[in-house]
């Protein structure tokens, strides 16, 4: 087992303040299901970290002073782009497991989200075809 999936339950567990989602989503469209677990909340946050941190290793690679610094930090973007989006899809399988929208997304078309305080969302899909990045982020 890799080192990062030994130590992934540690990072988690020393979370103890929590990135809160700004999306503030209209009430007429959207029905709240309940708010996220801390467990979710945890995985929420350190997906969102994790992004940031990637976002700041670019930023140094572009303004590095030399070829090697501008390796080393492309490398740890990577790296934490990677971690990023297992985090991604793990909060998302999670958030799916907990609310059982396993069913819903299948069969009833329905778009599943996070808004202010921490609230899981979902409402009816709109019709039409939807775009390949909503599927796959299970939107």
């Amino acid at each position: 087992m890799s080192t990062w999936l030994k130590l992934l339950p540690l990072e988690l567990s020393e979370i103890t303040e929590y990135v809160e989602p700004q999306t503030e989503l209209d009430p007429q469209k959207f029905h709240v299901l309940g708010e996220m677990t801390e467990d979710l909340k945890k995985l929420y946050t350190l997906w969102f970290t994790l992004a940031k941190q990637k976002d700041e290793y670019l930023l140094a690679a572009r303004y590095a002073k030399d070829e090697k610094e501008e390796k080393l930090n492309l490398t740890r973007a990577i790296e934490l782009g990677e971690k990023t989006e297992v985090v991604k899809q793990i909060f998302w399988i999670s958030l799916r497991d907990e609310f059982n929208l396993w069913n819903k997304l299948v069969i009833d078309e329905v778009m599943i989200g996070v808004s202010k305080g921490f609230k899981v969302v979902w409402s009816e899909r709109p019709s039409g075809p939807r775009n390949l990045l909503d599927y796959l982020r299970g939107l």
